[in-house]
């Protein structure tokens, strides 16, 4: 229906069905709006399903300072254990050496 008419072209009863189109296109629009917003409202309501669910795998502060500090600990331990097994690979090392100087000798 052409809406570009001039003021001579309007009756009553064209009036009526210009507005019974209008208010017609405009229902079918509201619904096809409502569709589509209860098709959002679902997807958001699972799209933060699964956000609460990550966050509940997800480490606390505290708990991700408390494991770096268990980590540093670890490191400091290891690498006195390092250290220690360098001390007595080396003490291994040098009396081979000496024992075999020795025996090379004698």
């Amino acid at each position: 229906m052409d809406d570009r008419r001039t003021c001579d072209e309007w009756t009553c009863k064209t009036l009526y069905l210009h507005f019974t189109q209008r208010f017609s296109d405009n229902d079918k629009a509201l619904l096809i709006a409502t569709d589509n917003l209860k098709g959002w409202q679902s997807n958001a309501n699972e799209w933060r399903a699964t956000v609460n669910d990550l966050k509940q795998s997800f480490v606390t502060k505290d708990r991700f300072d408390e494991l770096k500090d268990r980590v540093a600990k670890w490191d400091g331990r290891s690498e006195g254990l390092s250290f220690g097994w360098s001390i007595l690979l080396g003490a291994c090392a040098i009396g081979a050496f000496t024992l075999s100087v020795m025996s090379y000798f004698k």
